[in-house]
């Protein structure tokens, strides 16, 4: 199953979905309409697809809007793992699906939201920007810096430390010493290696054990917007200055116009389902489809 989300600012969110590419806004379609047209955040998989903005969540099943929930919620970050969770303005909230919600916030069939936090959900930081789960636990990137927890419902939370922070230039010797607190990217590959891309300090890729395998800061990696693990050994990151391709932790690769991308500043990579060879990057100039490590194909913007 080939599908593939995008979500705007303000003109709502595109679907495309066997062949077919669907928009959804706030005025209603043919398949329905969205709580709001500025998208913060999507997740789900081809059975269920759920849009995040600013007034609640959209849910979208077979192409069509089964429901809109959670009204009232600024919801920064979803994710899905065993549950939907949702990362909004007044903390975390974790949905069932087959309902509604669940504590944190509960809510009922209706869609009403009645507010009933937990312990364990009041201790998670306030200012979750996105969530990640992960093997054993979950990642959180707030305003604060990079936390983590084994549980959503039942874990302490715990803040990474930030090596910028410590002016006595020691070694990093601790788990997950992060280079800086201002992060834009962040993604696991298929090792559960974490990837961290910061706004203007390169990359950071620590084991699962917190290990630091590398920092990568140069003049043409330093401002990371993106992360997207192939799943073939290969990582692609997303910068303002080209797509740099890496098998495991050595860089093979760095992409420029001059090898045929729209342009220099890449906002994000999308790979096709479970298809690793075939994959899309978005720039500032349109899109670029790729075919293993070079572009074949490039759609601008009229």
């Amino acid at each position: 199953h080939q599908q593939a989300i995008i979500g705007t600012l303000n003109q709502g969110v595109w679907v495309y979905r066997q062949g077919l590419l669907s928009q959804f806004r706030k005025a209603a379609g043919e398949n329905g309409s969205l709580v709001d047209d500025q998208v913060t955040s999507v997740a789900g998989d081809f059975e269920a697809t759920y849009v995040g903005t600013p007034l609640g969540v959209t849910e979208i099943r077979n192409g069509k809007v089964s429901r809109n929930f959670a009204q009232g919620l600024a919801v920064r970050s979803l994710a899905t793992a065993a549950k939907l969770v949702a990362a909004t303005d007044r903390g975390l909230v974790i949905f069932n699906t087959s309902a509604t919600a669940q504590p944190g916030l509960e809510a009922s069939r209706s869609g009403k939201l009645s507010r009933q936090p937990t312990d364990h959900l009041r201790t998670a930081p306030t200012d979750i920007n996105r969530l990640i789960p992960m093997l054993g636990g979950w990642l959180a990137l707030a305003d604060s810096g990079l936390h983590w927890t084994d549980s959503l419902e039942h874990g302490v939370w715990s803040r990474f430390g930030n090596s910028s922070s410590d002016q006595s230039g020691a070694d990093r010797s601790g788990a997950f010493e992060l280079s800086d607190s201002n992060i834009s990217a962040l993604a696991f590959d298929s090792s559960q290696n974490l990837w961290v891309g910061y706004f203007d300090r390169g990359l950071d890729v620590f084991d699962s054990q917190g290990r630091l395998l590398i920092h990568q800061e140069d003049d043409r990696i330093f401002c990371v917007n993106h992360v997207k693990p192939l799943g073939d050994g290969q990582t692609v990151v997303s910068t303002a200055n080209g797509l740099a391709i890496y098998h495991g932790t050595g860089l093979q690769y760095f992409i420029t116009e001059k090898e045929g991308v729209t342009d220099n500043a890449v906002a994000m990579t999308h790979t096709f389902g479970e298809t690793t060879g075939r994959w899309l990057a978005a720039t500032a100039e349109g899109v670029s489809l790729f075919e293993g490590n070079r572009p074949s194909q490039n759609l601008f913007v009229l």
